[in-house]
């Protein structure tokens, strides 16, 4: 007995979870809702009023490139019809530390690309004290407009943010 009362309120608890999800849905479609982040709301100044957030559908990464960067340079960013590119070279330290890429994000709210390489501790015990480095190459592909802006950050390296012109 004390099953079914434990089940009966289970199943209206979850009616109404679900029913306060469907709110937030109409919400959402009417573009009425408080939390709602659009690229193209003005408040970045960068609106281009076709409405569209730019949505990444591919991503590649690539090391070991031809490239005349330095660790001392920044990294170098460019923008295509659809895609943004990214190269530099990095230093990882000592043989302790493999190079290690983060999936790039876009911020809703800033209209930003984010791109992060680090380094990250391998399992080797004994390290040559040779100064590693790491040439790359990073290219996002999107589906509708590209990011008002891109921000480029090398562990142990540079830091780039350059608006899309």
């Amino acid at each position: 007995m004390k099953r079914r009362g434990v089940l009966a309120g289970f199943g209206s608890a979850s009616v109404l979870g679900l029913t306060g999800c469907l709110g937030d849905l109409e919400d959402d479609a009417t573009g009425e809702s408080s939390n709602q982040t659009d690229a193209d709301s003005g408040s970045d100044g960068r609106s281009d009023g076709d409405g569209e957030r730019p949505e990444i559908v591919d991503v590649s990464y690539e090391t070991g490139i031809e490239t005349n960067k330095r660790v001392s340079d920044d990294p170098a960013v460019s923008f295509e019809e659809t895609a943004v590119h990214a190269t530099g070279r990095y230093s990882t330290g000592s043989a302790c530390y493999d190079d290690q890429f983060h999936t790039p994000r876009y911020d809703t709210e800033k209209d930003q690309l984010q791109i992060s390489l680090t380094r990250e501790r391998n399992d080797r015990e004994e390290c040559e004290d040779l100064e590693e480095t790491t040439s790359y190459r990073v290219v996002v592909e999107f589906d509708g407009r590209l990011p008002g802006s891109v921000r480029v950050n090398e562990d142990m390296g540079g830091l780039t943010e350059v608006d899309r012109p």
